[in-house]
Formats: structure tokens, C-alpha cells, sequence
């Protein structure tokens, strides 16, 4: 069997050419200076820049928050219908491994490891994920290993965030990750209250999870450090922030509620201690209010309440005291908003009004009012190899992962998870080369590749492509020539860390090549259906249970090339929703195809 273990270079001139098209996330509202300015590219941030990039990402509420042009990337466009399989699967890997769900950075991939040779792969990923990719250490880049079927690749980390070459440091990966989840444990706590009874909630919540960091506040640290909102909420009394912290969390909290609270910078002669600051402005009705939180803890001159939703009578655009404390905005703030939006209500803030943003007043950034109309420029393909064609590849070229666990010995029976045994056959032939059949006997259910949804007991939620090299498990490539009767599609299937997954999706030409098979039960959890699922298979009839009918989204050519006599018996809850479905099915390529209702129990 062919191996290959290579070094994967760094394209540096697709990559700085996807990072020229990305720019980097522009300063947020609420965090002035916490990130390089636009213009900036992600190839040239450090580690640390692109974990504050990954972080503001995390917990940013509204899209404009976060880098539009490095959501709207697409570096995978460039890459050809085999290379886009393997980006996704390494592209879910890179998201958990971000997460700190996952450590270990070498992943399993099923695909032909020569189709990472001329690197569009990599360089799609460091284009499209460069905040998710923090933790790789891009100066050493990846090793593959492995053959045309499968092979791994392992994705040097950088020492800030390593426990080993190739595993990261947990206790860094997952701290924003479980912050988040602390920090959405308030606002759901909270919820259904009063806007006052919020406010003062978060404020509150706040102080008590945290102190003041008066060592770093006398070493003059710079804003910008993500680990500012994460040590409020990561349930660790060791850990104490600066005002960023105060009034990032705040902000979020608001944020994530609904309430319009804006972040703004500048100077203050009183409190934590004169000079710099961050603070945050709640606007209701139209009405701007001072919350430092800072000021608003134990042993502070606004505590409890001094400095939280305060009006000043004699304010203006460029500040005002308040509580014998007085706040200046720097050019930063003024320059990013207009006078109404920076100047105080007259009074203090009664507990009434609405807090829900007021299109005129709300704080947008005049920055962001200019970019967000504005066209990206599409990243610039690199010229090989060109994309495949529409018309399906042949069975060998078929896109279809191939199975992802090293072949058993030579007449070796194996007992699959779903109770059925795989028999490995190796034939050696006269030319000197050996052919590897497999013989599949009492298959039951069957886990393919699917797009599924992480449904974990730990309430995580996130769009992944399945591939089960965990389980080895058969692949649609192992059973092109056996015969098993009925392939059961399961509604989930459970990964190595026990995380259950819900089977949602159908995967493009998922069948391309199935000759044995020939029923295929589809459960109900599927309402996602990719272009020629059925394409060049040998299927004779489908059963596809459906719920509600309006659920199904089906591609342009779903059920494009299907066998023509192919026989689809739909399960459904009654007439209503069967001719809904069929509808569905036709419109998407299944025309002639026999439709049967059968009543779903």
C-alpha cells in the first residue's frame, strides 16, 4: 500500500493574497483599540491577536460586531469537489480543536492525500478560519501521512497554546468557551425581567464574579487583552481584570439581552485612579446614561450605585462629571460617534423607557455604516487544479470518503458497532499488484457521511460534516459490490468523546456507485438533501420519513440521475403533508420517479 509522509509548505503568496482580501476584524464598538487596525492582514497577526480575534468572534451578539470580510471569505471556492470534502472535515476539526473540545491536532481524514500536495487546501483554511486557527503555529505548518484512501494530518501548535506538538493546552482553549456559557447562564437568569431590574442585575453579577486588578491597572496595560472579559467569567477568584473587563462584560450581557449599551474610552480624574478608561453609555428612549461598572464595586468612589445609569446636567459631547468624577472621551470615541450619541440625558435614569435600540440613536459605528454595503473582492483562485467539472467523475474518482481506518489482515472478520462483520479479502494478481475486496454480511445499519448537528449533553450546538472514522464503521466505499438487503440510515450516531450527533443532511452523490444495496430508510431527523444524492447508484427504492413537509430543504438537482424506476415511499403524517413532500422531491430532478404514501406511526 502507497504511504506518504511530507512537510506541507506554507503558500505564502495565496495565503497573504486571502489575507489582503480579508483585512481583519475592524474595531468594535464596544472595545476601542482591543484589535489591529483595518487594513492590517490576519498572516501577519501573532497568536495572540488572532485568540482576541477568536474571542470578540465568541461573543459577539450582531454580525456587524465581528470582521465582515473575514466571514464573507471563501477560500474553499477555489478548490475542486474532492478538495472541498477534505476542507470540511478539517475544517470541523480546527473549530473543535478553537472550542477546546477537542486537544489532539492530528486529525483523520478520509480523501487521497496527494490532494494536499500543491497546498490550496492549507491555504483555504488559514484564509477562511484565521481566527479558529490561533492556536497553529503557521512558521512550521502541517505533516501528512497516510494513502489514497486516508490519511492524517497533524497541525503544528504554537507554544503559547501548546501541551505538546500536537495538543493544546485545554485550560486555554476551553476558557472562552466555558465563558461564554457562564456568561449566557446570566442573561438567561435574568430574563423576562425589567430593563432596570437587568441592568442592575448585570452590574451586580459583575462585581461579584470579579475584582479590581490594581497591579495591572499601575503598569499602564493596554486594551486589547481577551483574556479581560474571560476572567470575569470564568469562575475563578484568582483572576482580576482591569476596567476592559468591567465593560466588556457588561456590555455583552446587554448585548445579548437586547439593551442598547455602547462601550466608549477616554479619561477619568477620580475612581480606579486617574487617566485612562472604559466605560460604558446605555441608551433608552433616545436618553444616553453612565455605567461604570468599575467604579460601581466594593470599596470604589461610585459603589454601590453613584456611577450606574447617571445623567449629567451639564454635560457635553466631549464628557462630563459626575459624582464629583470627571470623564473626558478621547478622539478615539468622538471620532467613531456623533454628539447625540455621547452626550448624557439631563437627569438620572427613573427605571422606566424602553432599552430596545432606537434606529436613530442607536451608537452604529459610521466606520461600519461605510463598509457593510461595500462589495468583498472574491479571493483570487489559484489556476490549478481547475475545478471538476459538473458531470460526475467516474466510480473511482468518486468524492465519497473513503473509509478512514487502517484495512484489516487478510481474511480477518471484523464485528462492526451495528452488529454487522466485514471479511477483508486480498487478492494478489499476476502483474504483481493486489486487489482488496470486502465481503459485508447481516448489515443492518450502516453509518455513512453525513452533515450533522452537535446535540452533546453539554448544550453545545454546532453544523459539522460527519465523517465516523471514529467508529470504523463502513463506508459507502466498502460496499460497492456487496449486497445487504436494506441500508438503515441512523437518526444519530455517537462520536469518540460520546458526543450524540443528529443525522440531518444528505450529502451530494452520497450513493454514487452503490450497486448492493437495495433499499435505503432515511429517518426523519434528514431535511437536508444535496444536489444528485441518488446519482449513478443501483438503489431500487428509498423510504424517507418526513414530519412536517415545509422542513425539507432540497438543492436545485437533489434527486437529479436517480435510477429512473427507483420507487420513493414517503412517510408521512398524512395526505397533507405527503403531497407537500412530493412536490419537494419532483420539483428538485424527481419527476418521473414513483412516488408511494405510506402513514407515518
Amino acid at each position: 500500500m502507497k504511504q506518504h509522509r511530507r512537510l506541507l509548505a506554507l503558500t505564502m503568496s495565496s495565503v497573504m493574497a486571502c489575507a489582503a482580501a480579508i483585512g481583519v476584524a475592524p474595531q468594535m464598538a464596544y472595545a476601542a483599540g482591543s484589535l489591529p487596525e483595518m487594513g492590517a492582514d490576519t498572516a501577519s497577526m501573532t497568536n495572540d491577536e488572532l485568540f482576541a480575534g477568536y474571542v470578540d468572534q465568541l461573543f459577539s451578539v450582531h454580525p456587524s460586531t465581528v470582521s465582515v470580510q473575514a466571514r464573507n471569505a471563501k477560500g474553499s471556492e477555489s478548490l475542486n469537489v474532492r478538495q472541498k470534502a477534505i476542507y470540511k472535515q478539517l475544517a470541523n476539526h480546527i473549530k473543535h480543536v478553537a472550542s477546546g473540545m477537542d486537544s489532539e491536532t492530528t486529525f483523520r481524514v478520509a480523501g487521497d492525500i496527494d490532494l494536499m500536495d500543491d497546498g490550496r487546501i492549507y491555504d483555504a483554511l488559514i484564509c477562511d478560519l484565521p481566527y479558529e486557527l490561533y492556536w497553529h503555529d503557521k512558521t512550521v505548518g502541517t505533516q501528512a501521512q497516510g494513502n489514497s484512501t486516508s490519511f492524517t494530518v497533524s497541525f503544528a501548535v504554537a507554544s503559547a497554546y501548546s501541551a505538546g506538538a500536537y495538543t493544546t493546552d485545554r485550560g486555554k482553549t476551553y476558557a472562552a468557551t466555558m465563558a461564554k456559557r457562564n456568561a449566557d447562564d446570566i442573561v438567561a437568569n435574568y430574563k423576562g425581567k425589567t430593563t432596570a431590574e437587568q441592568l442592575t442585575g448585570f452590574r451586580n453579577e459583575i462585581c461579584e464574579r470579579t475584582e479590581y486588578n490594581d497591579d495591572a491597572a499601575r503598569g499602564g496595560v493596554a486594551y486589547g487583552d481577551p483574556w479581560q472579559m474571560i476572567y470575569v467569567f470564568d469562575n475563578d477568584s484568582a483572576t482580576t481584570v482591569v476596567c476592559e473587563g468591567y465593560a466588556k462584560a457588561f456590555q455583552y450581557l446587554c448585548d445579548a439581552s437586547g439593551i442598547n449599551s455602547t462601550i466608549v474610552t477616554g479619561s477619568m480624574s477620580a475612581g480606579t485612579g486617574a487617566g485612562d478608561h472604559m466605560w460604558n453609555l446605555v441608551t433608552i428612549s433616545g436618553e444616553n446614561y453612565l455605567v461604570d461598572v468599575t467604579n460601581c464595586d466594593t470599596g470604589t468612589v461610585g459603589y454601590p450605585d453613584k456611577l450606574f445609569m447617571k445623567g449629567a446636567a451639564n454635560g457635553t459631547a466631549y464628557g462630563y462629571t459626575v459624582c464629583d468624577t470627571t470623564y473626558t472621551y478621547d478622539t478615539d470615541t468622538t471620532g467613531l460617534f456623533s454628539s447625540t450619541q455621547l452626550t448624557l440625558s439631563k437627569t438620572d435614569y427613573d427605571g422606566g423607557g424602553s432599552a430596545v435600540p432606537d434606529p436613530e440613536t442607536e451608537p452604529v459605528p459610521e466606520t461600519e455604516q461605510e463598509l457593510d454595503p461595500m462589495p468583498l473582492p472574491e479571493p483570487t483562485p489559484a489556476p490549478e487544479p481547475a475545478p471538476e467539472p459538473d458531470p460526475e467523475p467516474e466510480p473511482e474518482q468518486d468524492s465519497t470518503p473513503a473509509p478512514a481506518s487502517e484495512p484489516a489482515e487478510q481474511g480477518e472478520t471484523v464485528v462492526n458497532p451495528d452488529g454487522s462483520t466485514t471479511t477483508t479479502v486480498v487478492v494478489q494478481n499476476e502483474d504483481g499488484s493486489t486487489t482488496r475486496t470486502e465481503t459485508i454480511k447481516n448489515s443492518i445499519n450502516v453509518v455513512i457521511s453525513f452533515v450533522v448537528t452537535n446535540t452533546s449533553a453539554d448544550g453545545t450546538s454546532a453544523v459539522m460534516k460527519f465523517v465516523p472514522e471514529a467508529y470504523d464503521t463502513i463506508l459507502l466505499s466498502e460496499i460497492r459490490s456487496a449486497s445487504v438487503g436494506t441500508l438503515v440510515i441512523p437518526a444519530t450516531v455517537t462520536d469518540s468523546d460520546g458526543r450524540v450527533l443528529t443525522v440531518d443532511g444528505m450529502s451530494g452523490r452520497i450513493f454514487s456507485g452503490l450497486r448492493g444495496v437495495g433499499t435505503v430508510v432515511i429517518p426523519d431527523t434528514v431535511t437536508s438533501f444535496d444536489n444528485k444524492v441518488f446519482a449513478k447508484s443501483g438503489i431500487s427504492s428509498v423510504e424517507i420519513a418526513v414530519k412536517k413537509a415545509g422542513r425539507l430543504n432540497l438543492e436545485k438537482k437533489a434527486m437529479a440521475k436517480a435510477p429512473k424506476d427507483m420507487k420513493v415511499t414517503i412517510k408521512a403524517k398524512n395526505r397533507k403533508q405527503y403531497d407537500k413532500a412530493v412536490k419537494k422531491f419532483q420539483k428538485a430532478g424527481g419527476q418521473n420517479l414513483k412516488y408511494v404514501f405510506e402513514k407515518l406511526h
